[in-house]
């Protein structure tokens, strides 16, 4: 039972790809429109983004697999046993959780939903669904499921990783907000201070 646990983050990972990433791409393209907006930018801006949803998700999912292969978890946390059982399982629900949060974040978004900043004007600002708590909601359930990761993998290595994908959620959040504030300046200013950036 306890060799089970390896497997739970890549499931979510593949879950993810599929639901949060592929369908949405998908849906997207059917649309019309760049919904890849960082592919080829030079920009800061782009740098970041390729880094959030190209090389981090890779590096990921590659330690994810080499996870699961390996025999013996390495740079794993001293805890005893009941004190990972507990976190596992918590980690597991908030795995869940997180991807649950994503996906309805990014469906509040509808036609508005693109991976970097798209210069294409948005009809509207997006401030309904879990956008009335978080200005973020699919960063933060990105963010969300790193540490829940890190709570079923408990390695060193996972969680660098988590703290890569902070910094850079971090980042790539002010750059968006930079442009949402040029975009709908007032309307924006109002909606900043009613909801905070994370929570």
């Amino acid at each position: 039972m306890s060799q089970l646990w390896r497997f739970v983050p890549l499931l979510h990972a593949i879950f993810f790809v599929i639901f949060a990433v592929a369908m949405r791409l998908f849906f997207a393209a059917k649309r019309g429109g760049r919904i890849l907006s960082f592919a080829r930018s030079q920009s800061p801006e782009g740098y970041v983004a390729r880094c959030f949803y190209l090389w981090l998700p890779l590096v990921d999912a590659a330690y994810l697999v080499l996870h699961v292969l390996a025999n013996d978890a390495y740079g794993s946390f001293e805890f005893n046993s009941g004190v990972i059982s507990v976190l596992r399982k918590v980690g597991a629900v908030a795995l869940v959780i997180s991807l649950c949060w994503v996906l309805s974040a990014q469906s509040a978004m509808g036609d508005s939903w693109r991976m970097g900043i798209d210069d294409t004007p948005q009809r509207e600002l997006i401030s309904h669904g879990l956008f009335r708590f978080s200005r973020n909601p699919v960063y933060l359930g990105i963010r969300f499921s790193l540490v829940a990761q890190v709570l079923v993998i408990q390695t060193w290595p996972v969680a660098l990783i988590a703290v890569c994908c902070d910094l850079l959620a971090q980042i790539q959040v002010r750059f968006e907000e930079d442009y949402l504030k040029r975009r709908f300046s007032k309307a924006f200013a109002d909606y900043s201070s009613r909801v905070r950036r994370w929570l």
